[in-house]
């Protein structure tokens, strides 16, 4: 497969999972034994595809409006990098904050590496984005998800470690 087409496979899974809610594509494009560290909360640990579907639905229940935009992708063997922006409104409790309706803006970058048959395995990152989320949600000032971004940076190496993990990487 190339890169190419990699980068396209990142694209439908933005387009698909997230803008269109479409929940077959995460079980199409994730592998059974996917990893994902600090996505669901700082330093949780969340493994193969039933699990990100639940992270998902929370997420899409608090956001349902989420409108993902791929700003750059780029690759090279199995590796693809993908730089992400979105808005969604905070008008669902899924994520244990009351509804506030207010406008959330996010960003982040996604690397992530392909399996020949297609699928995507062990994806480790932290963003702080996901503090930055619940400061604007709460109408707090962006420190406060500079603080919270910090710690859970820590409790994702941590996690990562007690893991076994052989490489992190941290967009921050």
């Amino acid at each position: 497969m190339s890169v190419e087409e990699d980068i396209a496979l990142m694209r439908r899974w933005f387009k698909e999972a997230w803008n269109e809610g479409r929940v077959q594509t995460i079980y199409d494009l994730l592998d059974e034994n996917i990893i994902g560290i600090g996505q669901d909360q700082p330093g949780v640990v969340i493994h193969g595809p039933a699990a990100f579907v639940a992270l998902f639905n929370r997420l899409r229940g608090a956001f349902p409006d989420i409108e993902i935009t791929v700003e750059d992708a780029f690759g090279a063997g199995e590796n693809v990098t993908v730089s992400w922006s979105g808005v969604m409104t905070h008008t669902g409790d899924h994520l244990g904050i009351p509804a506030t309706k207010k406008n959330v803006r996010i960003a982040g970058i996604k690397r992530t590496s392909r399996e020949v048959d297609r699928t995507f395995r062990g994806e480790y990152e932290a963003r702080e984005d996901e503090a930055h989320v619940a400061a604007q949600v709460r109408g707090q000032p962006r420190a406060a998800g500079h603080r919270e971004g910090a710690r859970a940076v820590r409790r994702t190496i941590e996690a990562a470690i007690a893991q076994g993990v052989s490489w992190l990487t941290i967009y921050a």
